[in-house]
C-alpha cells in the first residue's frame, strides 16, 4: 500500500510540471500541494504493531484534514 500511495504522489508532482511545462507562457500558474501529515483513514492499513505509535503521532504530530483543506484552499484562492 505505502509503495503504491508514494507512486501516486510522484504521478501526481510529474503530471503538474508536466502541465506547467506545456502552459508555460500562458498566464496560468500550476501547483502541487504537500498539505503536511494528515490524520486520516489511511493509517488503519498500518500493521497493528504500529497502531499505538500512530495514535500518539495523530495527538501530537499530525494535522486535521481541515486543517490541511485550509492551506488548499488559500493557494487555489491566491
Amino acid at each position: 500500500m505505502a509503495k503504491a500511495y508514494g507512486r501516486s504522489k510522484l504521478g501526481n508532482v510529474l503530471f503538474t510540471r508536466a502541465l506547467a511545462k506545456r502552459l508555460e507562457g500562458k498566464g496560468v500558474t500550476v501547483n502541487a500541494v504537500h498539505p503536511g501529515a494528515v490524520a486520516t483513514g489511511i493509517w488503519g492499513c498500518a500493521p497493528g504493531w504500529m497502531q499505538p505509535m500512530i495514535w500518539l503521532a495523530k495527538k501530537l504530530i499530525l494535522i486535521t484534514p481541515e486543517e490541511s483543506a485550509k492551506s488548499i484552499t488559500q493557494l487555489a484562492s491566491w
